[in-house]
């Protein structure tokens, strides 16, 4: 069982074991969680037992079942779950993170590992004090700044890049900072966003963001198409496609993306007429692997 992260139901005795290892110079080797009731999820009844324990030695689950078979050792931390159920730690993989005070709230609701998609400087140093046990919150990933050329949907915590050589240096710096995640926008114009696209592909990071959409023109997009077609974008490696509106905006307009206004029944996207084979995911749990790794 990989799970490296627990919760407990309600008390989050998770969140109690990670603030007492915050207050410690190095977290317990070992930590016991008794009388819990885990769900085996690889079950497809999702079979569950009571009066469970659990053994995390390292940070690694060491054994899952009956407590009297649960070989701790005598320092080890041991925690009463009081019958609760025993749940693997959530992911949340798109949020945007603004503030330290923030990491409490995801741990009280049982988030473990959280997503930040709108990267800065202070997320980099965020993470490695949480991985060092510094400060007690989920597991952070981060994408770097949001990458955008000008137009409509620019926001005032987006890089701007406009053309190629800019869109390349700019991933080359987030690259240098320690970002391994390129979050792209939707006005980037195509020789922004292939850049961009080329050069986290050689660098091994990431790529995640909004469907680029080009510069806009007079009509774009309800009389014209957008410059930069949906399923342009569909095979060039994202990690996610974020929103769920992205997809029914660009998926399913018609006209293969060149014509036609939204919901138009006679002309739907051929995207929405047939099924994709995985490698353009909604984000979800499970997916995302750490920084480097």
């Amino acid at each position: 069982m990989a799970v490296q992260h627990c919760v407990l139901g309600l008390l989050l005795l998770a969140l109690s074991a990670a603030n007492a290892s915050a207050a410690q110079a190095t977290p317990p080797r070992e930590l016991l969680l008794e009388n819990v009731r885990v769900v085996d999820f690889s079950d497809p009844g999702a079979a569950s037992y009571d009066e469970t324990s659990l053994l995390l030695r390292a940070g690694r689950i060491a054994y899952v079942g009956a407590a009297a078979r649960a070989e701790a050792g005598s320092d080890a931390v041991v925690l009463d779950g009081a019958g609760r159920t025993l749940l693997p730690g959530l992911n949340d993989l798109h949020v945007h993170l603004w503030d330290e005070a923030e990491l409490g709230a995801y741990l009280a609701h049982g988030v473990t590992t959280i997503r930040n998609l709108s990267g800065m400087p202070f997320h980099l140093e965020l993470a490695a004090r949480i991985d060092r046990g510094e400060v007690a919150g989920p597991r952070l990933l981060t994408s770097g700044p949001i990458l955008n050329s000008r137009g409509p949907n620019l926001q005032v915590n987006h890089q701007v890049v406009e053309d190629g050589p800019e869109a390349r240096a700019a991933v080359r710096a987030q690259h240098a900072a320690g970002y391994r995640r390129l979050k792209v926008y939707s006005n980037l114009s195509r020789e922004a966003y292939e850049a961009a696209r080329d050069e986290a592909a050689a660098l091994g990071m990431d790529l995640t963001g909004h469907p680029p959409e080009g510069r806009r023109g007079p009509g774009v997009p309800f009389d014209k198409p957008f410059a930069i077609a949906f399923e342009e974008v569909l095979d060039d490696g994202f990690e996610t496609l974020e929103h769920v509106e992205s997809i029914a905006w660009h998926g399913l307009r018609g006209g293969s993306g060149r014509s036609g206004r939204t919901g138009d029944r006679e002309t739907l996207h051929p995207v929405a007429r047939r099924r994709r084979s995985g490698r353009v995911l909604l984000a979800r749990a499970g997916r995302v692997e750490t920084p480097g790794g």
